[in-house]
């Protein structure tokens, strides 16, 4: 299975019925002479074309815009969004490092701001990443993707901050002259990114005999 086919099952999660399928290909229909849907439009072509109650019409549709299939104000609906190469790979690339930002987005596929912007919304709104934001940068993740896990991968991802944790790891308590010493990196440098690992809760900073250790958290 492409790693298009495979996103689409992932995200879908449970199956259409018949009639939120039949609702979808009303859409498909009705956005070939409209440029946008709004949930009361797209109800008033499904009473016409559909034979179901309006009662049950209305909670599919509703049920539809809550899995993002539909999007008020879009012309897109959810099968369109991976129709395209660059968008997919977008995803595809989220996926494989959960908590990219933008720049880093438009450096991997040599975007400029406006389309990397765009493509990013769409994916978002259609509920295929979450974007979040880290040191004042927008950063995305996969929709399914552990909010818990969010602010220690983020701080992970900076390979000094990540050799920082794991000599503290591996020593279980060390100080800050012994973390220099092992990843050749100064004092000073190494001070912030200690402060942003206390922060964010994966370490903490204990006085022993008045010395300063860090310690897993």
């Amino acid at each position: 299975m492409s790693f298009q086919g495979y996103a689409k099952k992932k995200i879908e999660g449970k199956e259409l019925t018949i009639l939120q399928k039949n609702i979808l290909r009303v859409a498909q229909s009705f956005r070939k002479n409209h440029r946008f849907f709004n949930m009361e439009t797209l109800f008033e072509e499904c009473c016409k074309a559909l034979p179901n109650p309006e009662t049950e019409i209305d909670i599919a549709i509703r049920d539809l815009y809550k899995m993002k299939y539909v999007v008020e104000g879009s012309q897109l609906i959810k099968e369109d969004i991976l129709n395209n190469e660059k968008r997919n790979k977008i995803l595809e690339y989220v996926t494989i490092y959960p908590g990219a930002h933008e720049r880093e987005i438009r450096k991997a596929f040599d975007l400029g701001a406006y389309i990397t912007y765009r493509h990013l919304g769409y994916l978002v709104k259609f509920g295929f990443l979450r974007k979040s934001t880290f040191q004042n940068k927008s950063v995305y993740f996969p929709i399914d993707f552990n909010e818990d896990l969010e602010a220690k991968t983020l701080l992970l991802r900076s390979e000094t901050t990540k050799a920082i944790y794991q000599s503290i790891q591996k020593k279980a308590q060390i100080r800050l002259s012994e973390i220099s010493q092992i990843i050749h990196i100064p004092y000073t440098t190494i001070q912030s990114h200690l402060n942003r690992l206390i922060k964010g809760g994966l370490i903490k900073k204990i006085r022993k005999e008045n010395i300063v250790c860090y310690v897993p958290a």
